[in-house]
């Protein structure tokens, strides 16, 4: 039993600090300016409205393995909830899982900001839909098992804004950290 109320009561906290942490990043109170809807308000020179835990500080390429800071592959999508990270999404934010490859090592990629980049097809058709080339910036929270090396899950706003549809359900894109 108390167990179980010990598990209750972390349940809770996590909840309580998401929900606080979404509303110190939402200065105008405004659902849209948070929400990662299709049309809103994001700016991807700037794009902190993931609610998450947030890493101010940039990335360091100082560690020697500058393969795990770009990559390129396919641009998937997925339902995010409770990720690899230890954070709660949804559907609603710009969040990504990294293949586990590029992602081996969580400390370094946690929280961090990716920039995607899609640059269509010269006929505007992926996987008979179409396209239109995009970029996204997107937090990592999470890793994608399955996914190949230079990969990456995005959650469905994120694939949206990075291609105009959710049609194409696989893209090739190239991404780095930013």
């Amino acid at each position: 039993m108390r167990f179980v109320t010990v598990i209750t009561l972390l349940a809770l906290f996590s909840v309580f600090a998401v929900v606080h942490s979404k509303e110190d990043n939402c200065d105008s109170g405004e659902l849209d300016d948070c929400s990662g809807e299709p049309g809103d308000s994001h700016d991807d020179t700037n794009p902190d409205n993931s609610g998450n835990p947030s890493d101010s500080s940039e990335p360091d390429d100082n560690d020697g393995n500058s393969d795990s800071k770009s990559g390129s592959g396919e641009a998937t999508y997925y339902e995010p909830g409770l990720g690899a990270c230890g954070y709660q999404n949804d559907n609603t934010e710009y969040v990504a899982a990294i293949n586990a490859v590029d992602g081996s090592d969580k400390a370094a990629f946690c929280g961090k900001k990716v920039c995607i980049t899609y640059k269509g097809t010269e006929d505007g058709m992926d996987n008979g839909v179409k396209t239109r080339p995009g970029k996204v910036t997107v937090t990592l929270v999470d890793l994608c098992p399955g996914c190949a090396k230079g990969d990456i899950d995005l959650s469905h706003p994120a694939f949206l804004k990075l291609t105009g549809d959710l049609g194409p359900g696989r893209v090739q894109m190239s991404w780095q950290y930013c």
